[in-house]
């Protein structure tokens, strides 16, 4: 029968994990990365966030906290969608990065969102030949 794989637009990146999750704005969606070189996996913690100070579609990615945890923050979302354009890279182990990738839609006002999330694995940029 058929088998499709898709290479996609970022062929040095090997797709981990893609789905989609509901969520609310200052809570947590939790992704929990695990490997085999690691004892305890990376938590990873998810907020869409508004903050005036901030600008307006901001992601930030925090350092890794001593727990093993790390946060991402999306700034000030605006009713529609919006998100990402290029994977960012979240953590780096070895000679491998961990990227994310993602889109939140906000059809209506209040809290809730919809987010559109792709992890990828690629090598260490200076490690590509």
């Amino acid at each position: 029968m058929f088998e499709v794989t898709c290479k996609g637009p970022y062929p040095a990146f090997r797709t981990i994990a893609q789905g989609i999750s509901f969520g609310t704005i200052n809570k947590p969606i939790v992704f929990e990365v695990k490997t085999e070189t690691i004892a305890v996996p990376l938590l990873v913690n998810f907020y869409v966030r508004h903050d005036p100070e901030k600008a307006k579609a901001l992601f930030v990615v925090n350092d890794m906290t001593e727990g093993n945890s790390i946060d991402l923050e999306f700034y000030n979302i605006v009713q529609g969608s919006s998100g990402l354009t290029s994977p960012a890279s979240i953590a780096s182990l070895k000679d491998v990065e961990l990227q994310f990738f993602f889109q939140v839609d906000k059809p209506f006002e209040g809290d809730n969102y919809r987010l559109s999330y792709q992890f990828f694995e690629t090598e260490v940029v200076g490690n590509r030949s």
